[in-house]
């Protein structure tokens, strides 16, 4: 049996005293007592305690970005127990829907399994993952001081219309907006050669009349 500890944040052991490591092959959906419903990695470690040996089933919460402990309930148990320790560590985490898989981590030299064991989030407690603020696809492709610029600029129309050209005090009332319509200008028709024909004979008759 394995019992939820609270208090318990991290595994501070060195990589000397882990015995053995297993973890799930994918991430199940989890939902744990005091957290959200969330996806979850689960590791299965048998360490050595100093009086014996123990196994901790921990559960990943990606969402929560926390580890929860589960311990088993019997404390400190000899060495050669470390087989049994380890099935029961299996079945609990298989009873939530996980199915483990092998480190190897007894067989590796002692730098790999240093290495193994740093890289876990059992070892230290998970950090917290900055939350960012989703982008537009038009703000992705500026940089984020001009962003800001621009932001700064945009008013709404009715402000834009209102708002003073320069040379006004603070506070002093807007100068009402000014709409200067331009008058429509249309050129004349082009004259027809005829009539302009008829119009210079009749003004060369009046001329030559008045000889």
């Amino acid at each position: 049996m394995f019992r939820w500890q609270k208090g318990l944040e991290k595994l501070d052991i060195q990589a000397s005293f882990v015995l053995d490591i297993e973890r799930s092959l994918s991430d199940v959906q989890l939902a744990h007592p005091g957290f959200p419903s969330q996806m979850a990695t689960a590791y299965l470690c048998i360490f050595s305690s100093g009086k014996g040996i123990r196994a901790a089933v921990a559960l990943h919460l990606k969402v929560s970005h926390q580890v929860v402990y589960y311990l088993n309930e019997e404390g400190d148990v000899p060495q050669n127990h470390a087989a049994r320790l380890a099935e029961g560590g299996r079945q609990f985490a298989e009873s939530m829907g996980f199915l483990l898989t092998e480190f190897d981590f007894a067989k590796r030299d002692p730098r790999s399994r240093e290495k193994i064991w740093d890289s876990l989030p059992l070892k230290t407690k998970p950090r917290t993952a900055p939350i960012q603020p989703p982008r537009t696809q038009a703000a992705s492709s500026v940089p984020s001081a001009a962003v800001g610029e621009q932001a700064s600029k945009q008013v709404p129309l009715e402000e834009a219309v209102n708002e003073p050209t320069g040379g006004s005090s603070q506070g002093a009332p807007p100068a009402p907006a000014t709409i200067v319509v331009e008058p429509s200008v249309s050129m004349p028709p082009p004259a027809d050669p005829e009539l302009l024909r008829k119009r210079f004979l009749e003004k060369l008759g009046r001329f030559l009349g008045s000889l």
